[in-house]
C-alpha cells in the first residue's frame, strides 16, 4: 500500500512540475487515476471525474451510459467531500455501510442514492494502478 501511495504521489508531483514548467501534459484520466490511487479522490476536478466516469463505464461494459455533465461531475465531487471519501478503501466501506452515506439535497437533485452506489461500485471494480 505504501508503495502505491508513493508512486501516486510521485506521479502527482511530476505532473505538477511538468505543468508548472510549461509542459501542459494533463490527461484528465491519468491525473484522476493518480489522485484515486494516491488517496485524494475528493480533490478530483470536473474533467477528471468525467474522464474517469467514461473509463469505468466502458470497463463495466456499459455502452449506453448516460452523459455525465459538468453539473453531475460537480455533484459527485461534492458527495465525495461531504462523506470524506478519498481512498478506494473509503469507497468499499461506504458500499458495505450504505446507511452511513450522506447525500445532500443539491447532490440528490442530480444523482440519487442508486446512481451514486453504481458509480462507487464501478470505481471500486477498476484497478487504476494499471493506468499509471
Amino acid at each position: 500500500m505504501y508503495t502505491r501511495k508513493l508512486i501516486a504521489t510521485t506521479a502527482l508531483c511530476s505532473l505538477a512540475l511538468l505543468t508548472a514548467t510549461g509542459c501542459f501534459f494533463s490527461d484528465p484520466l491519468l491525473t484522476g487515476a493518480a489522485k484515486i490511487v494516491g488517496g485524494h479522490m475528493s480533490s478530483l476536478n470536473v474533467a477528471e471525474v468525467q474522464a474517469i466516469y467514461g473509463f469505468v463505464t466502458t470497463q463495466a461494459g456499459i455502452d449506453d451510459a448516460p452523459p455525465f455533465s459538468d453539473a453531475h461531475a460537480q455533484a459527485l465531487i461534492q458527495f465525495l467531500k461531504d462523506n470524506d471519501i478519498d481512498t478506494l478503501q473509503d469507497v468499499r466501506w461506504f458500499l458495505e455501510h450504505p446507511e452511513d452515506i450522506y447525500v445532500s439535497d443539491e447532490v440528490r437533485a442530480l444523482l440519487d442514492e442508486e446512481a451514486l452506489r453504481e458509480i462507487l461500485e464501478h470505481l471500486e471494480a477498476v484497478d487504476f494502478q494499471t493506468l499509471l
